[in-house]
């Protein structure tokens, strides 16, 4: 189904959509019953041997073929209007399955009556017009249908109609026959009008859990909206909130800064301790306005990701740099390994060095002095894993999934006083995710951490 048919569809109600579609279906279902009729005559003439009058078929056929036709014509009209008349798209889909009982006796009459098997098809129309038209048209083609056929059967048992008998199909005539004739005409009568009945109530049934969900869809939309709205003015109110906080304490940390290097006078040992003691309070406010930045603009529905074909191994060598004080200060080893002879992969360049940073910087911010860091970098199929291991502090077994929680801190770690915001793993975790890769961490309790990311290389 193109796109301008699609779309006009999608403005009806779901009774509407289904009545247009099926009148489509009906018309592409008529050109394969045109085509059975023919391959039955000829199978039946050919194969067994079974008298058929074929002319009056053939006529028959001919006629069905035209008026499928103009049908088909109109439903290719009425799929360009901007807005298709349902009243008139009924009225003709009655028409069809009219025209379609009424010739589909006039076949039967022409092909043994009552004693053609193909007379069942009559009860097949009966499930379309319930599909299609609903209860009450449903009942008045039943009424059609029984009527024709109660004609055939009465008229040719009276002799007011001729009877065609297949010759070849049976060797005595049952038409004439008031038991099997009298049967015949009450079981097609009760089957036509039980199987709207049945399929009537089944459809009605479809409908309405179809109109439930339906409201059901709009209803979870309109919430969806909501909360892609909610989650936008979440985010600019957290870029305000860090604008407007980090530039005093900035500020403050600057002013700090000049007083502990004595740019203002000297300062006794006690006050140096207290103004020592409030940079690094400032120094983390600072990281904390940076994460909550780095959080709103990951949240945000506006966020664009920018895809490059991102190096990461350059990306591991710039954390390093960056972190080359602490891995001084605490005498750490680093041992790199790097075993992809492309480590490169798509992806948003910023988001991913701040992702392995974190984790590069967690590795040795948490290791005990005079350890080893390990990072390597391997292909592992169609993805890039990155494995960092440390020696430091661990994780609490129980404690690893609550890690990746906003501002969750593991117990030890804040028993050990390093400081940290909380929101690190979070964001990490959320760059990963972004980038249709996995997060996977193992810890043992003062044994160290290993944290392994696997990003898909496309």
């Amino acid at each position: 189904m193109n796109a301008p048919v699609k779309n006009k569809i999608q403005r009806l109600s779901l009774s509407e959509q289904e009545l247009l579609i099926r009148f489509r279906w009906l018309i592409h279902l008529r050109w394969f019953a045109i085509c059975g009729i023919v391959t039955v005559i000829f199978v039946a003439e050919e194969i067994f041997n079974i008298t058929i009058r074929h002319t009056e078929l053939g006529i028959i056929s001919l006629i069905i073929f035209i008026y499928n036709t103009l049908f088909y014509y109109y439903s290719t009209v009425i799929v360009k209007e901007p807005y298709p008349n349902i009243r008139t798209l009924r009225l003709l889909a009655n028409l069809q399955i009219a025209l379609d009982l009424f010739f589909l006796v006039l076949l039967i009459h022409f092909s043994g009556g009552i004693e053609n098997p193909f007379l069942i098809y009559a009860v097949f129309h009966m499930s379309i017009a319930s599909i299609l038209l609903g209860g009450a048209f449903a009942y008045l083609q039943a009424s059609l249908a029984a009527l024709l056929i109660n004609i055939i059967i009465i008229g040719e048992y009276s002799g007011i109609m001729p009877h065609y008998h297949l010759e070849g199909l049976l060797d005595i005539e049952l038409y004439n026959i008031p038991l099997f004739a009298s049967s015949v005409a009450v079981a097609m009568t009760s089957a036509l009008y039980l199987t709207v009945y049945m399929t009537a109530s089944i459809v009605k049934t479809l409908r309405q859990r179809e109109d439930r969900l339906g409201e059901v869809a709009s209803d979870l939309e309109e919430k969806n909206k909501l909360l892609l709205q909610t989650d936008e003015e979440k985010s600019n109110f957290m870029r305000l909130i860090q604008h407007e906080l980090k530039s005093p304490v900035v500020a403050i940390h600057s002013y700090l800064s000049l007083i502990q290097e004595g740019y203002l006078g000297e300062v006794s040992a006690k006050e140096k301790d207290i103004v020592d003691k409030a940079i690094i309070r400032s120094e983390e406010i600072v990281q904390i306005l940076n994460d909550l930045l780095e959080l709103a603009k990951l949240e945000s529905p506006s966020l664009e990701i920018q895809i490059t074909a991102v190096d990461i191994w350059d990306i591991i060598r710039r954390c390093l740099d960056n972190s080359s004080i602490q891995i001084q200060g605490k005498h750490i080893t680093v041992e790199k390994n790097l075993e992809s002879d492309n480590p490169i992969i798509s992806g948003e360049e910023d988001n991913l060095y701040t992702a392995l940073c974190n984790i590069i910087h967690n590795a040795i911010k948490y290791s005990t002095p005079n350890k080893t860091v390990r990072i390597l970098c391997r292909d592992n199929n169609q993805n890039l894993d990155i494995v960092v291991s440390d020696e430091g502090i661990g994780i609490p077994e129980n404690e690893i999934p609550k890690i990746f929680s906003e501002f969750y801190r593991a117990t030890n770690a804040k028993a050990s006083r390093i400081p940290g915001t909380g929101l690190g793993m979070n964001i990490v975790k959320k760059i990963i995710e972004k980038h249709n890769g996995t997060l996977n961490i193992k810890s043992i309790l003062n044994k160290g951490t290993t944290v392994t990311i696997s990003l898909p290389k496309q």
